[in-house]
């Protein structure tokens, strides 16, 4: 909510849950705010049991929806749709991929088909994508969620977008093939948890709070997050929050940890909300929005002292513009100052808008009218926005500017609630306000799932082919199933073209607390074609808006966190400087932390191999006069350097000299 002018927030997303006993199958539906209709995301979930489960005699009448339909839509008239329906196996055990074919006797409107499977009193389904006119292919890996026995088909469904409503196709006839499941655990339970503790009873700013969490789960620990609000509220009159992403550090065990600063308030902090998931996405939520109370043991409390309680390091000066009145091919300049001297920010938003329209309301939070600025290597939050075609004729606003710390934290300021932005506006005109660029053909990525930190490999072509495009714009974010299915508008990679005609770019995600609860799905949110003054802007819409494909092929992401605590997070050196005589030698030692790293090796590199060499032990070796720059690399990206400067000598025994060298020798020659 935006309720006051520069009122500080940390972010808050709102989050929803089920039941551990819930049917994850249904988590991925959402209805039409109008119609009702469920549109299930096209993702491979896991099966849990449903407490208003039909009847199976009942669920098998085709002239009645399957419950997974939400009791929406009819049945087609037309008798004997079916031609075929055929699973690739007659039994499976988890680790399996189960895939099936469903065949047409005619055509029907829809790129994708669900087949809803039933086991008893439990249900599910498989989502299939056209294959070709008529033929429909899919496939669910199972797991050990999916609960011994038969599995039989019920029903196959598809969405209509012209009556914008589900429709069931008529199974009269058609043979309902089956395949069973064995040796699977039937986990359909929640982790639980042991305890929950942090090391020290009270933290001054600056410090690190580290916390451990032991849960015990049959199929195994995945994923945790805990958060921990002040007992007192700010001066704007608001409790300060925070969530402490966790890592797997054992079997049982997940730590993590955050660092404090002067916008944590002093006094008691105390812990509000406990996430835990397993490795088949069953998951225990408890606290003040959970769907379980926390338990005793993990109400656990520390202290803050010391603390300015200042946000001065988030606030803004001034927002500028460089011109007041553009046209397609200009450059429009955005500078923004903070208020601070040496600023916390990590990233600044600003959100524009057509003049007198609503950004939060006609825009949304993903729009192509997003800009993300970051600070530049001189610390200045400056961004060149290319004016194109894009842009209509007339008036825009700046409508708002939030400005992000590196601890979640965020000051934000509106046209409505600041003065801030009154004279952050400028005129387009001479644009045609054609969107004319080429087409986007497809957006993929180079593996399904990454760690975090990883480097995400993205490619994407024309629908014509070659190199029309000067490049393609990537938005790319997180959508989080497990707090409310919201996006989050993470960061930029533009695309280039090769010599085949693909566009390809690539993205280093966050560390694992900036990652944050957007885990489950990653994909674009939105791409913009250049070519020239001509673009064409795509935008992700949500799933009740009827068109999350953006119009092009696109796949998602997700983030494995359950071994990203294995991952090493800081790397030093024993040193940041060495100074040598030619000849001479030191070796180089180095610590990473979390000590708990799975793997802590490093590669070592020479800036300049004629001025010093390095082994992969880290002995340093003086080759001659001049400086060079010795790099630790470890397996996960982190780095540390050490300057190495060595002396030119120039006589047989270095004794000879009536002073020990210094640098000043060596910059002499």
């Amino acid at each position: 909510s935006q309720t006051a002018t520069g009122e500080e927030h940390t972010g808050e997303q709102e989050t929803t849950g089920s039941d551990a006993g819930n049917d994850a199958a249904y988590r991925d539906e959402e209805k039409d705010p109008d119609t009702g209709a469920v549109n299930p995301q096209e993702e491979n979930v896991s099966l849990k049991s449903s407490k208003d489960t039909a009847k199976p005699e009942e669920t098998l009448k085709t002239e009645n929806a399957p419950r997974l339909m939400g009791g929406v839509g009819a049945t087609r008239s037309v008798q004997d749709d079916i031609r075929s329906i055929s699973f690739d196996k007659s039994s499976a055990v988890p680790g399996d991929k189960v895939s099936v074919t469903v065949e047409l006797n005619s055509v029907i409107n829809s790129d994708d088909l669900y087949l809803d499977l039933i086991n008893g009193d439990k249900e599910g389904f498989v989502s299939l994508e056209k294959a070709s006119d008529g033929k429909y292919k899919g496939s669910r890996k199972i797991d050990n969620t999916w609960m011994n026995g038969k599995w039989s088909v019920s029903g196959i469904r598809y969405f209509d977008r012209d009556v914008w409503e589900y429709v069931s196709l008529d199974l009269t006839g058609a043979a309902l093939p089956a395949f069973t499941v064995s040796g699977s655990l039937e986990d359909n339970e929640a982790p639980v948890i042991k305890s929950l503790k942090f090391d020290k009873a009270e933290y001054s700013v600056g410090d690190t709070v580290r916390v451990t969490l032991e849960a015990e789960d049959i199929s195994g620990l995945s994923d945790a997050w805990i958060e921990v609000v002040s007992e007192k509220k700010s001066s704007n009159d608001r409790h300060d929050w925070r969530e402490i992403y966790l890592i797997k550090t054992s079997e049982k065990t997940f730590q993590g940890e955050i660092k404090t600063n002067d916008r944590w308030l002093n006094g008691a902090y105390k812990v509000s909300n406990v996430f835990v998931k397993d490795k088949i996405e069953n998951f225990a939520w408890y606290g003040d929005y959970g769907d379980t109370i926390l338990p005793a043991y993990a109400k656990s409390f520390f202290n803050i002292k010391n603390s300015s309680e200042n946000y001065d390091k988030l606030k803004i000066k001034s927002v500028k513009l460089d011109k007041s009145v553009v046209s397609p091919g200009d450059i429009l300049k955005i500078i923004v100052e903070p208020m601070a001297g040496k600023p916390d920010i990590s990233k600044i938003e600003v959100h524009i808008a057509e003049k007198n329209t609503d950004y939060y309301e006609d825009a949304g939070d993903y729009s192509t009218n997003t800009v993300i600025i970051v600070p530049d290597e001189n610390g200045s939050f400056t961004k060149s926005i290319p004016i194109n075609n894009g842009f209509k004729n007339g008036a825009y606003n700046i409508e708002g500017i939030y400005a992000y710390g590196d601890d979640g934290n965020y000051y934000y300021y509106t046209r409505s609630n600041s003065s801030l932005l009154d004279n952050a506006e400028f005129t387009v005109t001479n644009s045609n306000g054609e969107e004319s660029a080429p087409r986007i053909k497809y957006v993929k990525y180079d593996k399904d799932i990454y760690m975090p930190e990883e480097t995400v490999i993205i490619s994407a072509e024309l629908v014509d082919g070659g190199n029309k495009a000067d490049h393609i714009d990537i938005g790319l974010g997180g959508i989080s199933e497990g707090q409310g299915g919201g996006n989050e508008l993470f960061g930029e990679v533009r695309l280039f073209p090769d010599n085949n005609g693909v566009y390809k770019g690539d993205y280093k995600l966050p560390d694992r607390q900036t990652i944050g609860g957007w885990t489950d799905m990653w994909h674009l949110l939105r791409a913009t074609v250049s070519a020239g003054n001509d673009v064409r802007n795509y935008e992700f819409k949500q799933r009740w808006q009827g068109d999350n494909t953006v119009n092009f092929e696109t796949d998602y992401f997700s983030i494995d966190t359950s071994t990203a605590s294995n991952a090493v997070r800081e790397l030093k050196l024993s040193d940041n400087l060495l100074v040598l005589n030619k000849g001479g030698n030191k070796k180089l030692t180095y610590v990473v932390q979390p000590d708990t790293a799975t793997d802590k090796t490093v590669t070592w590199s020479s800036s300049n191999t004629g001025v010093a060499k390095v082994d992969q032990n880290g002995n340093v070796t003086a080759v001659n006069h001049g400086t060079a720059v010795i790099t630790a690399k470890t397996v996960n990206g982190k780095t540390a350097e050490c300057e190495v400067r060595v002396n030119f000598i120039d006589v047989a025994n270095p004794k000879d000299w009536y002073y020990k060298p210094v640098y000043w020798a060596a910059e002499k020659g």
